[in-house]
């Protein structure tokens, strides 16, 4: 996928990077999280569905 559509969402959020996302060396990646899972203490463990 082109990251084109992307970069003005990203450098919205995070304008210091222009340079470094612009690099002929750099990549922007998309990540899709379909859930979470949060563990504290060893003991407490969350899982979170992403609908």
């Amino acid at each position: 996928m082109e990251r084109q559509p992307f970069l003005p969402v990203y450098l919205e959020k995070h304008p210091y990077l222009e340079e470094f996302v612009a690099s002929p060396t750099g990549a922007l990646l998309r990540v899709k999280v379909d859930k979470y899972i949060v563990v504290t203490r060893f003991q407490e463990v969350m899982e979170i569905q992403i609908p």
